[in-house]
């Protein structure tokens, strides 16, 4: 949908990925390959596929989690 804003809320402990879509897990990914890990680092928003469009981005938050955090 092109007319309205949709969620994204992604949670990275570790090796191991979930992002939620509007409330729903659309990709979780572990990666247990010590030579591709990097948990250091730049946070891009970009997209590189289709046409050329505009993307826009509102209400970015980030939040460091402890051992001891539940999301």
């Amino acid at each position: 949908q092109l007319d309205q804003w949709h969620e994204y809320h992604l949670v990275c402990r570790g090796p191991h990925l979930v992002l939620n879509v509007d409330g729903r897990i659309a990709a979780e990914v572990e990666d247990l390959d010590p030579a591709q890990q990097d948990f250091s680092g730049i946070l891009a928003l970009q997209l590189h596929s289709g046409p050329e469009m505009t993307v826009q981005f509102k209400d970015i938050q980030i939040k460091r989690l402890d051992s001891s955090t539940r999301e």
